[in-house]
């Protein structure tokens, strides 16, 4: 099974350097890029990453800025429309300290993909009300921390 990862991006030119995902992404998670309305370089360097990586990559353009939550739901809408994904969390650049600390949860959210899906599967198991898929959206960072693993 497919997790979906949605990494929203609001001028990040600086921060992304020649280490930002120029690895191979972990099999069976698909990633979604949004630039949230950058006015930097920022959508032309992500360009130029995903040619060089052509793995499963994709990028989302805004074209003007707007709330963390919104840019969130637009990666999630892209991702639901493209393939049926049962999981799907999100990473904010802005509560990352660079990309090696980006790297490194993507590679975590590869090595603990199992873990974090079956953890995810037993809270919604825990709700008394059905959620909507956006409401299902959870914090990489979030749950990588409540399972202990960074």
């Amino acid at each position: 099974m497919k997790i979906g990862a949605i990494i929203v991006l609001y001028n990040n030119e600086k921060q992304i350097d020649k280490s930002f995902l120029k690895e191979e992404l972990p099999g069976q998670i698909e990633l979604c890029i949004v630039n949230n309305g950058s006015t930097d370089r920022t959508l032309e360097l992500l360009k130029i990453i995903k040619e060089e990586l052509k793995s499963n990559i994709s990028i989302l353009d805004i074209k003007k800025n707007t709330t963390r939550i919104s840019a969130i739901r637009a990666g999630a809408r892209f991702l639901f429309n493209n393939e049926s994904f049962r999981h799907i969390g999100y990473i904010d650049a802005s509560d990352i300290d660079g990309c090696r600390e980006l790297n490194g949860l993507l590679e975590e959210l590869g090595a603990y993909k199992k873990s974090i899906m079956e953890y995810n599967e037993e809270e919604r198991e825990k709700q008394k009300i059905k959620k909507t898929r956006f409401q299902n959206i959870f914090s990489i960072p979030e749950i990588l921390n409540k399972l202990k693993i960074s």
